[in-house]
């Protein structure tokens, strides 16, 4: 008879294994539910153990180790048959036998993690099982029946972001368990005002970061990925309630060879759907440097990259963007723009053939549609002052049209009277980007007052504040034109 020393601090190695020889030896049958002295008379181990309540004390607290101890596990004791379980590659209808049967709940497992980033044991069958794996399996099952589901509405609820479980949770059969569906209510009640105060956007971007196998993606697809993790949503495109970073990521594993990230950037070049494939355009057009750590990475090698992905291909004009190829550079990293050396290699353009910058640039952006115009086409803007421009040769009109359809777009970008954080981070940003895009435009330019008469109050008030003469634009409101000397004067 084999006992469990309570008073050991770790005993979810004995607990694993004693669930592990008694499924070896009876195979998907579960424990009995016993109590210690039952046991004892019945000449059993402890089996008591594997059905504590659950406490504070017990959740993540104990450890497996797999691979001679090399790989550690940090789960809750009752959950230990559940590993059992899926190592010996029970079947996940058996799977969500055991959970129920050992009453697990949410909190078992959302707060489960491990050692190593490679796999973590290997199935029975010879599977390799990386954290994400367990999740996916223990979501499988939950999804089997409405006591499962509701496991899973707590998990999916919870504080805490652990993107291995939401990895899992995008294996589930029902949506609303998916990232994508997670970002549009955070972007609904954002917009409306009604701010969940759990959004998690810093953990959506964790998720990518996670992707250590192919085993990650919803039905073997990597462009099933894209779809339930959000990375096609509209809000992550265009960042209007938050810096998501997830395409960034993606591509920061792309260029250290991450064979995933690869997986995902090829989904889109072949992806058939045309209404998706519109989407994956302005999705990869928005990548923007300053939305990660940048340090190690190379925007000539980004480029490259991408180039050898989709050159030709249907997207092949991603990598010819103007915007992306300077959003690709950090704003922080001026020798990126060393315009001495002619720049980095595939910025000849942009650092040293300049002179018709300005105007691409106008003729991209033109070419989005008001409620298209996300961050990035603000955040391009801030790169220019970094750069050596040569003289720009401006057609009339064409500066002062792009300022209006830059004040419009940013009208939609906004969302008046918002308070949270990282909404509000993100429009200051913004915010910035426009801002440079007016005082480059007025280095190069004479702007015609006369395209701006018919403006609103408030955006006379912004013009005034990005460095356009007071005198010349009458028509403000007492209280816009009180803000606006305000500023001029530095009050």
């Amino acid at each position: 008879m084999s006992q469990i020393n309570l008073n050991l601090t770790n005993y979810g190695q004995e607990a694993y294994n004693m669930a592990y020889e008694w499924y070896m030896g009876n195979g998907p049958v579960p424990i009995p539910r016993l109590t210690e002295e039952e046991c004892a008379a019945q000449g059993l181990p402890d089996y008591s153990v594997l059905f504590q309540p659950l406490t504070d004390n017990n959740t993540a607290n104990q450890t497996i180790g797999f691979g001679k101890g090399k790989t550690i596990m940090h789960l809750s004791i009752e959950l230990a048959p559940v590993i059992a379980a899926i190592k010996l590659g029970f079947s996940d209808r058996k799977i969500l036998e055991m959970m129920l049967h050992h009453n697990i709940k949410s909190a078992h497992f959302s707060e489960m993690s491990a050692t190593t980033l490679e796999p973590i044991f290997q199935s029975v069958g010879g599977k390799d099982f990386y954290l994400h794996d367990v999740y996916i399996s223990i979501v499988k099952a939950l999804s089997l029946n409405p006591a499962g589901r509701g496991i899973l509405d707590e998990a999916s609820r919870s504080a805490d972001y652990n993107a291995d479980l939401h990895v899992g949770l995008l294996h589930a059969d029902d949506q609303k368990y998916w990232n994508a569906t997670r970002i549009k209510d955070l972007a609904d009640s954002i917009s409306g005002n009604d701010y969940n105060a759990t959004p998690h956007y810093t953990g959506f971007n964790e998720l990518s970061d996670s992707l250590a196998s192919i085993s990650c993606f919803p039905e073997n697809s990597a462009l099933e990925y894209l779809r339930r993790s959000g990375m096609l949503n509209e809000d992550v495109i265009s960042k209007r309630s938050a810096n998501y970073g997830m395409w960034e990521t993606t591509l920061a594993r792309l260029v250290i060879d991450k064979p995933t990230a690869l997986k995902l950037f090829l989904a889109c070049a072949n992806s058939t759907i045309p209404n998706e494939k519109v989407i994956i355009r302005r999705a990869l057009k928005s990548i923007t440097m300053d939305s990660y750590d940048a340090t190690n990475l190379s925007p000539s090698y980004c480029l490259e990259r991408l180039q050898d992905i989709f050159v030709d291909s249907t997207l092949e004009d991603v990598f010819h963007s103007d915007v992306l190829r300077l959003n690709l550079m950090a704003v922080d990293r001026p020798q990126d723009f060393d315009g001495s050396s002619g720049g980095a290699a595939g910025y000849e353009r942009i650092c040293a053939q300049n002179s018709e910058l300005i105007n691409r640039l106008t003729k991209e952006v033109m070419a989005v549609p008001e409620n298209e115009l996300g961050y990035s086409h603000f955040s391009c803007w801030r790169r220019l002052p970094q750069i050596d421009l040569m003289p720009q040769r401006l057609q009339k009109g064409d500066p002062e049209a792009l300022v209006i359809h830059m004040l419009d777009g940013f009208d939609r970008f906004t969302y008046p009277d918002n308070e949270t954080e990282e909404k509000t981070e993100i429009d200051k940003l913004a915010r910035a980007g426009l801002k440079d895009l007016v005082q480059v435009l007025a280095c190069h330019h004479d702007f015609d007052y006369s395209y701006f008469q018919d403006l609103s109050s408030t955006h006379k008030k912004d013009l005034i504040k990005m460095g356009l003469d007071v005198k010349k634009l009458p028509g403000l409101t007492l209280q816009d034109l009180g803000e606006a000397f305000s500023h001029d004067m530095g009050l």
